[in-house]
């Protein structure tokens, strides 16, 4: 199974709608709502005992992590503006050191229970858009130059990041299906755990 680490946005959070509303064109497939995140840690296909193992694994490692707060500034492209396949929004002030020191216990916990560790530098970033795989990159970069120069930098609200989810997802014709294997709530105080 495709399995990946990552924390939801609430069901009711859209920082980015004006972005998405821009962007519905034949270059781009932007992510529905109830299936955005911030990717703490992708691990691609692994067994379903591996998964018990990661679900273990993070439930050890994670449990009594503070909640945080995180701000939504800007947008970006990987891998780069000239040639994007993702267009995001970057998560930026002291949210985005909790949330790299959240991804790299989340890289401790997959590695202890037998994961390669696959280091890669993490950049905290919300997934708006994907380039769609039949659009030419040139069209894809040129409508998101058309997007309003302020957006660059924008900020686009902040978010509330409560929970940790191990997710399995499968790959469908209509679209990803994220389907959570264990979902960790995240404390709200020292000592105090959110189920």
């Amino acid at each position: 199974m495709r399995v990946f680490v990552a924390v939801p946005l609430d069901r009711g959070t859209d920082p980015c709608a004006a972005v998405l509303e821009r962007l519905h064109t034949s270059s781009w497939r932007p992510v529905p709502p109830g299936l955005r995140h911030l990717t703490l840690r992708f691990l691609g296909e692994i067994s379903g005992a591996q998964a018990d193992l990661v679900c273990e694994g993070i439930r050890a490692h994670c449990r009594g992590w503070p909640a945080m707060r995180a701000e939504l500034r800007g947008l970006g492209a990987f891998p780069h503006w000239r040639d994007p396949a993702v267009l995001w929004a970057g998560v930026v002030g002291p949210g985005r050191d909790e949330l790299a020191r959240l991804a790299a216990c989340v890289l401790e916990a997959t590695v202890s229970v037998g994961e390669p560790e696959r280091r890669r530098s993490f950049v905290p970033h919300l997934t708006l858009a994907r380039r769609r795989s039949a659009a030419a990159p040139a069209r894809a970069a040129a409508e998101l130059e058309r997007l309003p120069a302020p957006w660059r930098t924008a900020v686009w609200g902040e978010l509330r990041l409560d929970t940790v989810v191990v997710y399995r997802s499968e790959l469908l014709a209509g679209g990803p299906r994220y389907t959570p294997l264990l979902s960790l709530g995240l404390a709200e105080t020292a000592g105090e755990f959110v189920p």
